[in-house]
């Protein structure tokens, strides 16, 4: 799963403290049941991991309060098909009770894997900006889901760029602006490489090809995409799949290992000291009412990690100021 970050999770683990670790497995409705349940069963070995889908027409405060006092009759939690924010807010106001104090949470990630769109979610609001490029949210911002509950909407975590081309394809870090046309390109290249082949053939309706030029080349022509003299525009159009790719317009997903190898940094004390305090029954229940209300997709994509960290106020101020 290419959008973990192990140095977080180690960074958090080992911190001391009582910081809790949630996982929040986002975009469940872009993955078959079948694999969002193996993710689900790897990951709770972990950490609590809770399945999830953001809100997708998210109104903004100033509308809502309009919609309130109107007396709208449409049910904003309805038309917007969230999944999970009931059960990570149950869990979040678990921790409190169990507590006995306010709590800040922390919701940090990679590029687009809907930081914001989780926080929106919890909220009811449109309270964080969203999009598909990366670095929308460029500022830290501390949004109060309750009197007890605030949480921080930080920016995303940078790759660093020695990775190589899969991992940051994965990890949708190639900025298909700012990057030169070789990044570029070995992205793709790693994309095609882990895609279904006829998939992609199917998708832009090309027939077959031996390698990524020539795939490129293809759907350069296709599109009308040329250069001067009528040589297909390889660099741009490579811009374009990589844009698909964020956007999840491409089907590919990935598997958890057959047998499961916890990271080095997680001790079988550590795994427990960040489960105890919630209910695993009930998240495990509720994990499942979740993955059986969804309904099943033709649009593949891998899952989001996205990492939740519970603390109190004085870890709060030494993690991230006042």
């Amino acid at each position: 799963m290419g959008c973990r970050c192990p140095q977080l999770e180690q960074a958090v683990t080992s911190s001391g403290g009582d910081k809790k670790l949630l996982l929040v497995l986002n975009k469940i409705d872009l993955v078959p049941k079948e694999n969002l349940e193996k993710w689900l069963n790897y990951l709770k070995k972990e950490f609590p991991t809770i399945a999830f889908k953001s809100a997708t027409l998210m109104k903004d405060k100033t509308m809502q309060e309009q919609f309130t006092k109107r007396r709208a009759r449409v049910d904003l939690s309805r038309t917007t098909e969230r999944f999970g924010s009931k059960c990570l807010l149950k869990l979040l106001q678990d921790h409190v009770r169990t507590q006995n104090k306010a709590i800040q949470v922390g919701v940090v990630g990679f590029p687009n894997v809907g930081k914001s769109s989780i926080i929106n979610s919890l909220k009811g609001v449109r309270a964080c900006n969203v999009g598909l490029t990366r670095g929308v949210t460029k500022s830290m911002q501390i949004v109060h889901i309750d009197k007890q509950t605030k949480i921080l909407d930080s920016p995303s975590i940078i790759a660093d760029p020695s990775n190589n081309a899969l991992a940051l394809a994965l990890r949708r870090i190639i900025d298909t602006e700012e990057s030169g046309s070789a990044d570029v390109l070995e992205g793709v290249d790693a994309i095609l490489n882990h895609c279904s082949k006829q998939q992609v053939m199917m998708q832009y309706s090309i027939p077959d090809f031996s390698n990524t030029e020539e795939f490129l080349t293809l759907l350069a022509q296709k599109r009308g995409m040329l250069k001067k003299g009528g040589v297909p525009d390889v660099e741009n159009i490579a811009k374009i799949l990589l844009c698909d790719w964020t956007g999840a317009k491409i089907s590919y997903h990935s598997t958890p290992p057959g047998s499961h190898q916890p990271p080095p940094y997680l001790t079988e004390d550590k795994i427990a000291k960040m489960q105890e305090c919630f209910n695993l029954k009930n998240l495990e229940e509720e994990n499942n009412n979740t993955v059986q209300g969804r309904t099943d997709t033709n649009a593949l994509q891998p899952l989001r990690v996205v990492v939740v960290v519970l603390m109190g106020d004085l870890e709060w101020k030494s993690s991230w100021g006042s």
